[in-house]
């Protein structure tokens, strides 16, 4: 079905709203940008943002999920340029290792997800409710596919319930340490975190201790090769390394699409990040 002229303004209308957003999250802050500060730069009246987006947590959680998306799409894509494979525990683990060293690189970008987290995690207004319905949507949103995927490729052993364990304590353990790591209460190397994230992780999905141990190894060695070449001027850096169309998304489509209707590393979607994102 053709888009009507209003479905196209509407659309752009958020689109300017997600830019401004993004640019004025990474330049000024995401606890001092405020929602009047985005529309008046987006041109964009106040009721078409909480028309969009509700409000500004909901925002940045559809920017942040974007972002993890890209990024992984751009690790991915690395990976297979190099190897001419892809495992998905490694990538995971090589994601580890380069997020944290492109957070470090990347003072805007690292403020942006700690302060950002810390909205999601102790300002979020999400009633009761809205809560109890994430349950389901662990397993049916992009993010629970993901989780499901990682079940059925790197442990089909794992119960339902240490994999909803792992999808919910992971990421909570995960920025809380980068929140920790770059405040400095604890003062460690990027590396020793990577591993710390790695043994972590993979520890809540009931790999070996040996399989660990060969994830850290291996991934030290893939992240070195990997080059993001980041653009540190632009807001959220790693969406400007456009991924062109070819046989990695083909082959890793292909790979995953009898495990998976509804997600592979190339979908893009915009989800509202709640408290338990």
């Amino acid at each position: 079905m053709a888009k009507t002229a209003k479905t196209e303004k509407g659309d752009n209308s958020a689109q300017k709203l997600i830019a401004s957003a993004k640019e004025l999250f990474y330049e000024k802050g995401y606890k001092k940008t405020t929602v009047a500060e985005i529309t008046r730069s987006a041109g964009v009246n106040n009721g078409l943002f909480t028309y969009y987006f509700g409000t500004k947590t909901n925002l940045s959680g559809m920017i942040m999920s974007q972002f993890r998306v890209d990024f992984r799409n751009v690790v991915s894509q690395k990976m297979f340029d190099i190897y001419k494979k892809y495992d998905l525990a490694l990538g995971i683990a090589v994601e580890y290792r380069k997020n944290l060293e492109m957070l470090q690189k990347n003072p805007k970008l690292r403020r942006f997800t700690i302060e950002q987290y810390a909205d999601v995690l102790f300002n979020n207004d999400t009633s009761y409710e809205e809560i109890l319905k994430q349950k389901d949507s662990l397993k049916t949103s992009q993010r629970g596919h993901f989780y499901q995927m990682q079940k059925r490729l790197i442990n089909p052993n794992i119960s339902d319930i240490d994999l909803q364990i792992y999808q919910i304590a992971g990421v909570a353990a995960t920025n809380a340490l980068i929140s920790a790591m770059h405040e400095r209460l604890i003062d460690v190397s990027v590396e020793y975190m990577g591993d710390t994230f790695i043994e972590l992780c993979f520890g809540m999905l009931k790999l070996s201790n040996d399989r660990i141990k060969e994830l850290q190894s291996e991934s030290l060695a893939v992240a070195k090769e990997i080059d993001l070449s980041l653009k540190h001027t632009e807001a959220f850096p790693v969406c400007a390394l456009k991924i062109p169309d070819g046989k990695f998304q083909r082959v890793f489509f292909d790979m995953h699409r009898k495990n998976s209707d509804n997600f592979f590393i190339g979908v893009r979607s915009q989800t509202k990040m709640f408290l338990l994102f």
